[in-house]
């Protein structure tokens, strides 16, 4: 029946119906293999819908907004991860959705004093990619410290914030 163009219903489980996929140049354009595909089509037959429509349960999930995924720091001075922090010295960030928009003073990389709150924002960015941040630590008065990433998601989106789940602890020269 499908090769006959017909639809098929399965007893009110669900239908098959024969469709062409591809575009039409025209009204009387014709079928042309090169540019159009046989294909079959199923839609929910009535029993299902209404069996769906009647005992279906509903309710509002919660959506889980995507922010930086801050994973791993690693430290060039000391040759250290997730552990110390050696200013005027390189540093690596690894995560995901970690690329930030340079231009924007809002987004980036910033160092947060862990008893003040005070924050510092890094300026020199070697690599901005979204799975690693390289960048030279800027030189701070901090014992112990958070690293954060912030960006936008969109032009005009808030703004978000991921941090690294460690605390880092100055090196000490």
């Amino acid at each position: 029946m499908l090769l006959e163009g017909a639809r098929v219903n399965f007893g009110g489980l669900f239908d098959l119906y024969p469709k062409i996929k591809g575009k039409f140049n025209s009204i009387t354009d014709h079928y042309d293999p090169a540019r159009h595909k046989i294909d079959i089509g199923a839609t929910p037959g009535s029993r299902v819908r209404k069996y769906v429509r009647e005992n279906a349960a509903v309710g509002k999930l919660e959506t889980v907004l995507p922010k930086p995924l801050v994973l791993e720091y690693s430290d060039l001075g000391s040759s250290t991860i997730n552990t110390t922090i050696t200013p005027e010295n390189i540093g690596t960030l690894k995560g995901s959705r970690l690329a930030f928009n340079a231009a924007d003073e809002t987004e980036g990389i910033f160092i947060i004093d862990a008893s003040s709150g005070d924050e510092m924002k890094v300026t020199a960015l070697q690599k901005n990619k979204p799975s690693e941040l390289i960048f030279m630590v800027p030189n701070f008065n901090y014992m112990s410290v958070y690293i954060e990433v912030r960006k936008h998601f969109s032009k005009d989106g808030e703004l978000r914030s991921g941090r690294l789940d460690y605390t880092l602890s100055k090196a000490i020269a």
